[in-house]
């Protein structure tokens, strides 16, 4: 696959910038669901579920933007010229 333009590498780079708010966004939710009062298991349970669901979207993330990168500007991207 070639990609001609920068276009897919910006894009990816903009969709880690996304994530690292989501990140800094749940952060911010875990140290205000403390202030709560319930049940500790139930809070457990959520500030589980929402930081797996951030690593795996930092995880994601961080796996399109090297793709990207290492075939804008890895070895690939001279195949990419004899292509077109």
């Amino acid at each position: 696959m070639c990609f001609a333009g920068p276009y897919w590498f910006m894009l990816s780079v903009a969709d880690l910038s996304i994530v690292q708010l989501f990140a800094v966004a749940a952060i911010y939710v875990t140290h205000r669901t403390e202030g709560i009062s319930s049940l500790a298991s139930c809070k457990s349970s959520q500030r589980r579920e929402l930081w797996s669901v951030i690593i795996v979207y930092e995880f994601s993330a961080l796996l399109a933007v090297a793709f990207d990168a290492v075939t804008r500007f890895g070895k690939w991207s001279v195949y990419c010229l004899e292509i077109t």
